[in-house]
């Protein structure tokens, strides 16, 4: 039986070796929320998850922090480095941006043409 509330499906398989809240939980809400949104997107709500995460990114872009809780550098790090990287190809190059380089504007950009070409080219997807 599958723990929906611990361990839901949409965060724990997929492509990544370690579960979303492995990471998050060690980033600010702003990005970890946009990292959540871009991780579940193909498992859950596709384009809808997208859009999200750019809502997120763009506080964040106006927040200005960084996306790390202080403190927690080099866990999240290393834990990119070794679950996410070798699997973040395409729109998931996103979480790399924003985690590992505190690059909001990159990651929007890779997220919103994403969203463009699930939605057939427009903003509604």
């Amino acid at each position: 039986m599958t723990d929906v509330v611990n361990h839901p499906v949409h965060y724990s398989t997929g492509r990544f070796t370690c579960e979303c809240i492995t990471i998050t939980r060690h980033l600010t809400f702003t990005a970890g929320n946009a990292v959540k949104y871009c991780w579940r997107f193909a498992e859950k709500n596709g384009a809808e998850d997208l859009r999200k995460a750019v809502v997120y990114l763009r506080w964040a872009v106006e927040d200005g922090t960084p996306a790390i809780l202080a403190g927690h550098e080099d866990t999240v790090r290393s834990l990119v480095v070794e679950h996410v990287i070798p699997h973040a190809d395409g729109v998931y190059g996103a979480i790399e941006r924003v985690v590992l380089t505190n690059d909001y504007t990159g990651a929007l950009n890779l997220i919103e043409a994403e969203v463009l070409t699930l939605s057939g080219g427009t903003n509604r997807g």
